[in-house]
């Protein structure tokens, strides 16, 4: 039930003030509404410029002629066969994964410790609240 409305000297007062919040609700709504489409195209336009051209090279590389072609004319593995039989290819890789294991291990005990660290201490940095 709503609450009884105050007593005004003017006639009508309330039924301003009710279409005057209504009317400020809807901009609100309609504000936010908008805010969300803007946001939604621009993360769609950063999608397309960050995740088409990986979609382009992925196609791209299952061309079977010498040059890389887009579309593609044939289907081949050709080039994914040429990275694997290449040593220097080989050689990043086992670097590559080498550095990952110890920068992972590494970044593990590290940061439990500051988790622990974080935990146990009465600063304002561990409070819950």
């Amino acid at each position: 039930m709503a609450a009884p409305k105050a007593f005004s000297s003017e006639v009508g007062t309330g039924s301003r003030q009710e279409n005057a919040s209504t009317q400020s609700k809807s901009a609100v709504d309609m504000e936010a509404l908008s805010l969300r489409i803007v946001f939604g195209v621009l993360c769609a336009i950063a999608m397309v410029f960050l995740i088409g051209p990986t979609i382009v090279v992925i196609l791209t590389s299952f061309t079977p002629s010498e040059s890389l072609r887009f579309p593609p004319s044939g289907l081949s593995l050709r080039w994914y066969q040429a990275l694997l039989e290449a040593d220097q290819m080989q050689a990043a890789a086992w670097t590559s994964l080498v550095v990952a294991f110890w920068t992972t291990l590494i970044s593990a005990v590290f940061g439990t410790a500051a988790a622990l660290a974080i935990s146990r201490s009465r600063g304002a940095v561990a409070s819950t609240r």
